[in-house]
């Protein structure tokens, strides 16, 4: 029978050596604010090395909650000045968590009390505003990363595409991709699935419209056709495309009942060896239910 590893015994001989390795083994809250208050025994030379790595351990428990979270949250509070680069990895755990919206309560203390940003801070915060899908906080970024001049960076702009395609503000994501010097194969498939998602949402209002009996003209919308177009670009451009993209593309073709289109994909991953995950498949299985070409597309893919 296996044992459990138990975590070093915490006692008044602790030093910083012992409670670094104790944030190690910690695996739940209860045991990282035991090992906190170890941290407030130990000298003061001590004390900001150790809280830098107990937050970060806060937000890396294997049962991360909103608990951990505020926690971590509120001894970030009463640190007097952190490093730049503190600050940004703690943003970027925030923007992954379960709650990416206290990543702004991080930001703004950033902000407020004169702790530097720099092109390393925007990326996260940007993150967490596209999955918080929160459009204006995401153009209050925008707007001060222009202001400061890190809008021309790569990364940021990157971010700040894939935040207004996940708001479904897919006209200013194809404005601001449109003016991007460098594109790769990321920025590209997030414009695609911009492009797909938003024309998904608009192709099932279409269809509950038809049901209801209601006309609706805005419901008349091309964005199947603007994928595929743009997917057309960025072939010329000498861009490969990854799994993910012909995924995306091949959707758009089943949804936009374009068979021919829908072929020529098909071929494409035949020829460039394309590995056919589970992902794939399903879309392939999509594709299929709009037409018998796409059912046997799967059956071979599947067989």
């Amino acid at each position: 029978m296996s044992t459990l590893t138990r975590p070093p015994l915490i006692t008044h001989t602790t030093t910083s050596t012992t409670v670094l390795t104790s944030l190690s083994y910690c695996t739940t809250l209860t045991h990282l604010k035991q090992v906190h208050s170890q941290i407030l025994k130990l000298p003061l030379s001590h004390h900001h090395s150790l809280l830098y790595k107990l937050l970060l351990t806060s937000l890396s428990l294997p049962a991360t909650n909103s608990s951990s979270i505020h926690y971590a949250l509120s001894v970030f509070s009463q640190l007097p000045s952190p490093p730049p680069h503190f600050s940004n990895k703690f943003l970027r755990k925030l923007s992954r968590s379960n709650c990416p919206e206290n990543a702004f309560l991080v930001f703004v203390k950033m902000l407020m009390t004169g702790l530097n940003v720099d092109r390393f801070s925007f990326p996260p915060i940007i993150k967490a505003a596209a999955r918080m899908e929160g459009l204006f906080e995401g153009m209050q970024v925008h707007g001060l990363g222009a202001k400061l001049g890190f809008d021309s960076d790569p990364f940021v702009q990157t971010g700040l595409l894939g935040m207004y395609a996940a708001c479904g503000r897919i006209s200013d994501a194809r404005m601001l991709f449109d003016k991007m010097s460098y594109r790769d194969v990321v920025t590209w498939s997030i414009m695609i699935d911009g492009y797909d998602v938003v024309a998904v949402f608009v192709f099932y209002v279409r269809v509950l419209n038809v049901v209801l009996n209601v006309e609706n003209r805005y419901c008349q919308s091309g964005l199947f056709d603007d994928a595929l177009e743009l997917f057309e670009e960025m072939k010329r451009s000498n861009v490969e495309p990854d799994e993910m993209i012909l995924s995306t593309i091949l959707s758009a073709c089943g949804r936009a009942g374009n068979l021919s289109y829908g072929k020529v994909i098909h071929e494409l991953i035949i020829e460039n060896n394309v590995v056919v995950d589970t992902h794939l498949q399903n879309v392939a299985k999509e594709f299929g239910c709009h037409n018998c070409y796409g059912l046997w597309v799967f059956k071979n893919w599947t067989d």
